[in-house]
C-alpha cells in the first residue's frame, strides 16, 4: 500500500484478498496507506460477537498485542473441544463425535454449530465480515 500511494495510484477501491490486510500491524505499517483498504474475513477484534471485546483485551494485556483471526480460532476451538468432552457421555469416538454433532456454543470467534447443508457435512456455517480502515482504524461489517 505505501508503494501504491508512493506511485499516485488513484483508484476508487483497493481490496486486499490476504489475511495480513486484517491484522492490525497492516494499519501500523501501511500507515494513511491503509486508508479505506477492505477485506473479508470471518472474524475481527471489533466484532459485535459476546465474548469477542473481552477475549481482545485479556489478550492484549498478556500479549500486548491485539489477537488475529487465526488465534481466535485456536482459542475457540479449545472452548469447543472442552466443551463437547464435558458433555460426551464416555470418552470413546462415537461418544466424543456425538458430543460434538449437538455443539451450539458461542465462543470468542462467533457461535459454533456443527451442522449439514448445501452437500456439506459436520460444518460451522459462519457469516462472513467486510472489514475497513477508516482513520487508522479496522472497522467490521456483516455481509450477507
Amino acid at each position: 500500500m505505501k508503494q501504491i500511494k508512493e506511485l499516485r495510484i488513484d483508484a476508487k477501491l483497493f481490496a486486499g484478498g490476504a489475511a495480513g490486510f486484517a491484522i492490525p500491524e497492516f494499519i501500523d505499517n501501511a500507515k494513511d496507506a491503509a486508508e479505506n483498504v477492505v477485506t473479508a474475513s470471518l472474524w475481527c477484534f471489533k466484532m459485535k460477537q459476546p465474548g469477542a471485546k473481552e477475549y481482545a483485551e485479556k489478550y492484549k494485556k498478556a500479549l500486548r498485542r491485539l489477537p488475529i483471526l487465526s488465534r481466535s480460532l485456536a482459542y475457540s476451538a479449545l472452548y469447543v473441544v472442552k466443551d463437547a468432552l464435558e458433555r460426551a457421555k464416555s470418552w470413546t469416538p462415537d461418544a466424543i463425535r456425538d458430543a460434538l454433532k449437538a455443539t451450539n456454543v458461542s465462543t470468542a470467534f462467533g457461535p459454533i454449530k456443527f451442522e449439514n447443508k448445501e452437500g456439506y457435512q459436520n460444518q460451522n456455517f459462519m457469516e462472513t465480515i467486510v472489514l475497513q480502515v477508516v482513520k487508522a482504524s479496522m472497522n467490521a461489517y456483516i455481509s450477507r
